[in-house]
């Protein structure tokens, strides 16, 4: 455990109207996983994380995370983007780069929840917290995201 104590405001739910969004993607094609490291959410996040993301598929990649600063105002408005998306929790990031981070993760396919070991209760329960957004995200929770549809069309990656 970190003992690292936090103040949580909430955060104002739209991108910021002017500054681009700063980051990079690493692939790890042998394991199709692409990791998206986003250090500023700018105006253009939706266009950002789409052309990343294609970038990706193009690629064969069959895993998206993306890390977020907690620390950004926008954290809620890029957040809510994603979830729209199939982007669903992945986990939390104490003490990543200048702050702290979230973790958004979308899947091509249904996650094998079954082949999933976790051993201390701890562990089953953040597991199933996470399995608990990932449905609520993909709409039934059989489906994978790629086939659920947006809300808000103009957001659409």
């Amino acid at each position: 455990d970190l003992e690292v104590e936090r103040t949580f405001l909430s955060p104002g739910g739209d991108l910021p109207s002017a500054g681009n969004c700063l980051g990079r993607m690493e692939l790890f094609e042998m394991a199709q996983v692409a990791r998206i490291r986003v250090e500023n959410i700018g105006f253009d996040f939706v266009q950002f994380i789409a052309d990343l993301e294609s970038e990706a598929c193009e690629k064969g990649i069959v895993i998206l995370q993306i890390w977020l600063p907690l620390a950004s105002p926008f954290i809620a408005a890029a957040t809510d983007i994603l979830r729209e998306n199939g982007y669903f929790l992945g986990g939390m990031l104490p003490c990543f780069g200048n702050g702290d981070g979230l973790l958004m993760q979308k899947l091509k396919q249904k996650p094998d929840w079954q082949a999933i070991n976790l051993l201390s209760e701890r562990a089953k329960k953040i597991g199933e917290i996470i399995k608990d957004d990932w449905q609520r995200v993909t709409a039934t929770g059989d489906n994978p995201p790629s086939s659920r549809p947006n809300k808000r069309g103009k957001t659409h990656l």
